[in-house]
């Protein structure tokens, strides 16, 4: 068993598997949930929270309800929350209607991976001048004190 997995972790220390502490926005697919095409420069001067999640991962389902929390006291700031995920859109409305999330939820209209996104939750503060300001991988208390903090001084 320890040669099997010693076999499969070898190609990951050979291959950056460090999700991209940046991305280039404006070039990436997305599409609404009811399949028409975002452009998200329509986002422009606006302080964004861009999670990358998939209905099927534990920890991005944790982070959500801190995340709705979080949007509900932003919002009025100005703060828009986008949850990206690539899985299908029936899924993720099916997902958004159960939970009553009122983030914007788009689609990934490419694999998560083609952004060099290896593991999730991804999620990325960008500043009203369009700026990645933070890269975080994994689950946040988005509610936390010091996380509304830190987002508020986001300029």
């Amino acid at each position: 068993m320890k040669r099997l997995i010693v076999f499969f972790c070898i190609p990951f220390l050979f291959t950056s598997c460090k999700n991209p502490s940046d991305i280039r926005w404006e070039t990436i697919s997305v599409s609404n949930l009811n399949g028409e095409a975002v452009d998200l420069s329509r986002y422009e001067g606006k302080r964004l929270l861009i999670n990358v999640w998939a209905t099927w991962c534990g920890p991005c389902r944790a982070e959500m309800p801190s995340m709705e929390l979080a949007r509900q006291q932003l919002e009025p700031e100005g703060y828009v929350f986008i949850a990206i995920s690539d899985e299908s859109w029936s899924k993720i409305q099916a997902f958004r209607d159960q939970y009553g999330y009122e983030f914007e939820f788009l689609r990934l209209n490419d694999p998560i991976k083609s952004l060099g996104i290896f593991s999730i939750p991804q999620t990325y503060i960008v500043s009203s001048k369009g700026k990645v300001v933070k890269a975080i991988n994994g689950s946040v208390d988005w509610a936390s004190k010091e996380s509304l903090a830190f987002l508020q001084s986001v300029p």
